[in-house]
């Protein structure tokens, strides 16, 4: 099973495979949300439907690659 990683220890590669992020809605510390996003650079977060994450209501402070999906 794949580990959550930090973004304040690096980053995914821009532009590559999806990835599941988590991250804390502002109006509720302490929720955390996972969503499925790319990451575009400069903390541009988008879904698979071109749309950017509202990073100024939505904190993201991990992530990590796509599990394989079942068989």
């Amino acid at each position: 099973m794949n580990k959550w990683i930090s973004i304040k220890d690096r980053l995914p590669e821009i532009n590559s495979d999806t990835k599941l992020i988590v991250s804390e809605y502002s109006h509720y510390k302490n929720k955390k949300f996972v969503s499925v996003y790319y990451y575009m650079g400069e903390n541009d977060w988008q879904n698979s439907f071109g749309e950017s994450l509202d990073t100024s209501e939505y904190e993201v402070t991990h992530w990590m690659p796509l599990p394989e999906p079942p068989k």
